[in-house]
């Protein structure tokens, strides 16, 4: 599961390298739209992981 939490940071990594190489407003605008659900998918995934580990210990 980790492994997946870290492809998604590295993609948001990527959008948002491509957002401030982007020479256009509405290429920007769809990388920096790309990042946050890149984010919101390692954020739940990195949640995920959080909740599996607390329910190992019990």
């Amino acid at each position: 599961m980790r492994a997946l939490t870290e492809f998604y940071l590295e993609r948001v990594a990527q959008c948002a390298d491509e957002a401030k190489t982007s020479g256009l407003a509405n290429q920007r605008t769809k990388f920096l739209h790309a990042e946050a659900a890149w984010q919101a998918l390692a954020n739940r995934s990195a949640r995920n992981e959080r909740v599996q580990a607390e329910r190992e210990l019990v």
